[in-house]
Parts: structure tokens; sequence; C-alpha cells
């Protein structure tokens, strides 16, 4: 069969951009009541932001290698083509990993009652809290009073919107205009095109290691941040420059293309380290950035990234 999704589906129009659009819909709207950030250690946020951000990305780099096993493997099985298949056995490993993430995750170092962690642990995290002025956390129990204070500091207005410039020069290595480019060239099946969407993200997770590392071991982050927006700039006018860019510099600017996500846990960190004074602000804070950002990834797809307009 060898059929992709569009081939399979008939989609030809606009459908993956709005497809894309429904899922940031439902993503948007759970952000900000199901996020819960555990406190952090401020000299170490930016690697440990790092190495959280880097899951992601080796989930991404691991489902182009899966997703072109499936197609290899399973396209046409019991009547089902192969992107079918990828979805159903991706929907059923969810289930243990949420599973892991309910017995595992710590919760923060005041409340903690992971069995995983020891007494002398548990004490050992509640001891930096206190050596960086961190406060525990009293939770959202007092409702619409606890959340109020929020909207009479600056870090409301200010961080808040803080994420909507990134996260709109990220957008190609999301939704799938890397990938329709290099559909477009005609030279790869639906399995090697999926393998070849890992150099993507497995550049970006060296990146996110670098600059996380980088960010802690200097202690800034500023100057990592603008240069990363200059390379990335100057790499990604390979597509504007359409007629006048060569293919190996459009190579280059799609295996690059995820270092921009790099700066994710770098602006997480330093929202972090402005909010660690207080545990509900800070929760609430850097969940509003998420669902801020991600409001305008929603809309703004649909009048610049549109389908059609693919090679």
């Amino acid at each position: 069969m060898d059929l992709g999704m569009q081939e399979d589906l008939g989609f030809y129009g606009n459908q993956l951009v709005q497809l894309q659009t429904i899922f940031n819909v439902s993503y948007t709207m759970f952000m900000i009541p199901l996020t819960l950030l555990a406190a952090e250690y401020p000299h170490e946020l930016g690697r440990r932001a790092g190495l959280f951000y880097v899951a992601t990305c080796l989930g991404t780099t691991t489902t182009g290698f899966l997703a072109s096993g499936i197609i290899k493997h399973l396209d046409g099985v019991h009547g089902l083509a192969g992107w079918r298949w990828l979805y159903i056995i991706c929907s059923v490993l969810t289930f243990p990993i949420g599973i892991f993430g309910l017995v595992f995750f710590p919760g923060t170092p005041d409340t903690t009652k992971s069995f995983w962690l020891t007494e002398e642990e548990k004490e050992l995290a509640r001891d930096r809290m206190r050596r960086i002025g961190g406060k525990p956390a009293i939770g959202f129990g007092g409702g619409w009073k606890v959340v109020r204070r929020f909207f009479f500091r600056w870090h409301m207005y200010v961080l808040g919107f803080f994420l909507v410039p990134w996260i709109m020069t990220t957008q190609p290595s999301g939704n799938g205009a890397y990938t329709l480019w290099i559909k477009s060239l005609g030279k790869y099946s639906t399995s090697r095109l999926n393998e070849l969407t890992a150099i993507n993200t497995g550049v970006g997770m060296a990146l996110i290691l670098l600059y996380s590392f980088l960010s802690d071991r200097l202690q800034t982050k500023i100057h990592i941040i603008v240069f990363q927006s200059l390379l990335q700039f100057s790499l990604q006018l390979a597509f504007p420059l359409w007629h006048h860019s060569s293919i190996a510099y459009k190579w280059a600017a799609v295996a690059t293309g995820y270092g921009q996500n790099a700066q994710s846990p770098i602006l997480y960190a330093w929202a972090n380290e402005i909010c660690r004074e207080d545990a509900e602000e800070r929760a609430f804070i850097v969940s509003v950035m998420c669902a801020m950002s991600n409001v305008f990834a929603t809309w703004v797809p649909l009048l610049v990234w549109k389908t059609v307009d693919d090679p």
C-alpha cells in the first residue's frame, strides 16, 4: 500500500493544519488547570529543564524510526494503512507512561510521599528550598483569593506573553513543514521519509543539552538566546529565498530547525527563577506562558502555514 495519511484520506487541502489546530485547542484548554510544577534549585534550573525537555525530543526522534518500522512491516495488515497502525500503537503506549507518572512523580519537596525517596533525600530537598528562600506550596484551595494576587504583579503581563514570539519561530519543526518539503523532493518512500524526520530532532537534542548546561555553567541566558535566534534566522532564510538557495542550504535549515526549541528550557528556567519565592504563582505563571504561546500556535498556522502552500 505505502499510503501516507494524505493519500489514504485524500487530504489535499488544508486538512493537516486544521487537524493540528483541533489538537492545539484541547491541549491549550487543559494546560492551566493541569500543570503542576515542582520547586527547583536555581543554579541547576537550566540543565534540569534541559534534561526534562530532552525526553520530549527523544520521543519525537524515536517516533520517526517507530513510524518507519510500523509502516514497513504493518502497512496493509488487516486492511489498515501503516499510519493507522502508528496511531493505534502510540495511543496504547500512553497508558503505561501515564501509570508510571502517577506512581513515580515525586511532587514538591514539602508534600512528597514518594516511596522511592528516603527520608534523608526528602529532607535534603526541603533544606535546599529553604536556602534559596523558597516557601512551601499552600495549593490553590483558596481559589480566586490565591490567583488574584498574581494579577497585581508584572510577572503576569510580561512572562505571560514571554513565549509567544518564540513559539512562532518553532512552528516548522512541529507543523510538518519540513516533512512536506522532504516529501516534495520525490526521492523517498513513506518509511524512509519518517526516518529522515529524526535528523531535525536529533540535532535539536544535542543543542538542548549544550545550551541548558552552558547556561548553568556561565550563569547567563540572554547571550545564548540571542545567539540561537541569530543562527536560526540565518539558516531558515533558505526557505524565504526559495529560488536562490541550494538544496544543501535547505537541508541545513531542516537539520538545525529544532535548535530553536532548545531555548525552551532556558526560558522556562528564567521564569522559574523570577517566581521562585511563590510556588503557586510559579505554577500559574508558567502555565499561562504555555497556554498563551499555544493560543497563538493554534490560529496563526491557519493563516501562515496553509497546507495548500506546500512545495
